[in-house]
């Protein structure tokens, strides 16, 4: 079973991402804040962190640099966010994102992307 955080401030995508991941067998950490991430993240091991960009205490780029400084960086991430600017979306890949999801997610597009990072599907 893969050990997933998902770092999500919408309380109604919660629900959908929980039900949706732990019913393709996966166990799930919600959290709302990019220090809320922190502290889960220096307390558990995950296999893969889904993120969303725009958070009440910063965007999801401040984690990517925390996980990059603390040599986390082979934790797979995939951001979501409502956000199509080139920009944002280069910055986030420079970063070390593997996926970019662009909001609202189908459940189905969800699972398949998360498994297609898991540590045990991916080939590189």
């Amino acid at each position: 079973m893969s050990k997933i955080l998902v770092v999500e401030d919408t309380l109604a995508l919660h629900v959908v991402i929980r039900l949706s991941l732990e019913s393709a067998g996966h166990s799930v950490e919600l959290v709302d804040s990019v220090r809320s991430a922190i502290i889960k993240i220096e307390q558990h091991e995950f296999d893969l962190i889904l993120l969303d960009y725009n958070l009440p205490d910063g965007c999801g780029d401040e984690l990517l640099r925390y996980l990059d400084d603390k040599q986390l960086h082979t934790i797979p991430v995939i951001m979501m966010s409502g956000s199509m600017q080139k920009h944002t979306i280069s910055n986030v890949f420079e970063l070390g994102v593997k996926d970019y999801l662009i909001k609202p997610i189908g459940v189905d597009d969800l699972i398949y992307h998360v498994n297609q990072w898991l540590p045990s599907n991916v080939a590189h």
